[in-house]
């Protein structure tokens, strides 16, 4: 009996999600992970029976980078209960007073929770076991609040306080002439650490000299154009992109209000999200949108019900109705066959 027992244990799996370098990955090895109420809730071990599940786990690989990412507890865990998956992963799993017996083996001071789904455990863990206190006042708030921004993601609309009776004014003077927003300076370079571009901005508190203007894009060779950079919708990862300096704009980068910054190189972005169906994922990353925003667009499309309910709630977000519109249009004709996430990364 205790020699089959020793098999068992050494046939179950560890799935390691969140480890340095947010990398995630599954072992039947013994893992030590720190913990304690003040240490990171990253890395996470989720225990399994089987590989199958240790598999399952592992699908859940995607949102982790984003949870690490997300900046308040709050956010990571909205995002462990609406990111794909949340309320899939290991749903036919059946727990056992000895499946939880052995899970925390060797384990000191463990904490057992029944905890169901899968995005409610892993944000429960995020929490660093609130409820282990005596009255779980905090852990509840938490869990009915994210539920709730989950289910109701936009935020509440601000009444709008009727007009003022009409006054008399002079007349408006012509407004000033307005001039081309400027682009940041800086510079990109391909990482070897990193396999990717990475956009340096210069070095803040130091004066900028006066840049060059630089070529208008009217009147730039029309040779150059001829390189990877303009010509492959995703150049070989060594190539240098052509930088043709101030003056020559690749591309914005945006939140769901408007252009945060312009650029005259590509700034990679790999880090993969819900998919929005291929051609809403194609729009949202060749316009430039942030991570943040593609992650909310994908959560109110799977939400809302027609066309007018997804623009009134991206509309509280600060999106145009027009590219609401057409978001929700693209959406439309890309159901059929949408991956969970989306790997659409042009440049």
């Amino acid at each position: 009996m205790g020699q089959d027992n020793e098999n068992d244990k050494k046939a179950r799996w560890l799935v390691v999600l969140g480890a340095k370098g947010e990398k995630c990955y599954k072992t039947q090895k013994h893992i030590y992970v720190k913990g304690g109420k003040w240490s990171s809730p990253f890395p996470m071990v989720v225990y399994v029976s089987t590989e199958e599940e240790a598999n399952d786990v592992l699908s859940f690989e995607p949102a982790i980078p984003l949870i690490m990412r997300a900046e308040t507890l709050q956010e990571k865990a909205q995002l462990a209960m609406s990111l794909p998956g949340w309320d899939t992963i290991l749903q036919e799993r059946n727990e056992t007073i000895n499946d939880a017996i052995d899970a925390v083996n060797l384990t000191d001071r463990p904490i057992w929770r029944k905890v169901a789904p899968f995005g409610r455990a892993i944000a429960y863990m995020l929490t660093k076991g609130e409820s282990e206190k005596p009255a779980n006042k905090d852990w509840q708030d938490l869990l009915e609040s994210s539920m709730q921004a989950v289910r109701l993601s936009s935020p509440e609309r601000r009444a709008v306080p009727p007009d003022p009776a009409p006054a008399r004014s002079p007349s408006p003077l012509p407004a000033p002439p307005t001039t081309p927003r400027k682009l940041r300076p800086g510079s990109v370079r391909w990482s070897e650490a990193q396999q990717d571009y990475v956009f340096s901005p210069p070095a803040s508190g130091t004066p900028q000299p006066t840049p060059d203007p630089g070529p208008s894009q009217s009147h730039i060779p029309a040779e150059i154009f001829e390189d990877p950079t303009f010509n492959e919708l995703i150049f070989p990862t060594p190539h240098h992109a052509v930088d043709l300096g101030p003056g020559f704009v690749y591309q914005h980068v945006r939140n769901l209000r408007g252009i945060k910054s312009t650029h005259s190189v590509p700034v990679a972005d790999r880090l993969s999200v819900p998919s929005c169906g291929s051609a809403a994922d194609t729009f949202l990353q060749a316009f430039g949108y942030d991570v943040e925003s593609k992650v909310i667009v994908e959560r109110e499309l799977s939400q809302s019900v027609e066309m007018g309910d997804f623009v009134r709630r991206m509309s509280a977000h600060g999106l145009p109705v027009l590219e609401a519109k057409y978001i929700w249009y693209l959406y439309e004709y890309g159901r059929e066959g949408r991956a969970y996430y989306s790997d659409t990364h042009i440049m």
